[in-house]
């Protein structure tokens, strides 16, 4: 039986405030002699998928062998990936991934995924679903109608390989350290306070000063603090897209500022526009 397991919160945060959309080349491909390809997901991330048949997907020494209703992640390789289908016929979906962050600006949670792990979708049905979908639409370039249902596409499947490998333990090699996941938690529930600080987050974790900056270093790509000033001013975003006409003292009262020059500083610098013209575009909305 399946053992549930629950969804890192470092990979949360990344995968709510991240953007997905598949690259141009996505869609159902057939391979009626059985060949093998190089190049896959040299440049973006991929999820494939068969439908019919099995094929072998290698990466150096790595090998997996997919089968039909299994999904697969590929992560960006120089040197590509050796594709081979094992039967005449075969049918496959193929989502080359293009991603940015969000505001928070946290990351890319595919990233924090093992390669190369294999994911039984729950509902085949639903697979083939989308790739009927798929073979009735015949884009023209850049056909903006395609390229939206292709990312609700997209959106359903990676949704599904999230869920299911999470809940069937397959995922859950991650490489954060419990931690720091443990670490963000907390910062997430004391962002609003003005004392926090690197001193309080070594007493948290039992980790060093030193050993915390590496690991958001690691992980981030920034600083502790920045990525405490980063859940502030995306706090503060949500509180002005909910009510306009919030009052700027009482945002800089709950997202934990007591300076009104540094909480204009750092808004402007994670939103690139000043709190009041944030406000009157979102009360314009």
């Amino acid at each position: 039986m399946a053992s549930e397991s629950v969804i890192p919160l470092n990979f949360f945060t990344q995968w709510r405030d991240a953007h997905f959309r598949p690259a141009h080349s996505f869609g159902v491909y057939s391979d009626p002699r059985g060949c093998s390809v190089v190049g896959i997901a040299r440049d973006h991330y991929a999820l494939i998928a068969p439908l019919k048949g099995d094929i072998s997907i290698r990466l150096g020494e790595t090998s997996k062998r997919l089968q039909a209703y299994e999904m697969m992640l590929l992560k960006p390789s120089r040197k590509g990936y050796e594709q081979t289908t094992h039967q005449a016929n075969s049918r496959l979906i193929r989502f080359p991934i293009e991603w940015s962050p969000g505001l928070a600006g946290k990351g890319n949670p595919l990233a924090l995924l093992p390669d190369l792990s294999i994911v039984p979708h729950p509902h085949p049905q639903r697979l083939e679903e989308i790739s009927f979908a798929l073979d009735q639409s015949h884009p023209q370039a850049f056909d903006p109608q395609h390229r939206i249902r292709g990312q609700a596409y997209l959106m359903d499947l990676l949704a599904s390989y999230v869920i299911t490998g999470f809940q069937l333990g397959t995922l859950n090699n991650t490489t954060v350290p419990n931690w720091l996941d443990v670490l963000c938690q907390y910062i997430a529930e004391h962002f609003r306070d003005p004392q926090l600080s690197l001193i309080e987050l070594s007493d948290v974790s039992g980790k060093t000063i030193r050993r915390i900056q590496q690991a958001f270093r690691l992980q981030y790509n920034e600083s502790p603090i920045a990525y405490i000033h980063r859940v502030r001013i995306l706090h503060a975003t949500r509180l002005l897209q909910a009510n306009p006409q919030t009052k700027i003292s009482f945002l800089m009262q709950r997202t934990g500022y007591k300076n009104r020059s540094q909480f204009n500083r750092m808004f402007k610098r994670y939103t690139h526009t000043t709190p009041r013209s944030y406000q009157h575009d979102s009360h314009a909305l």
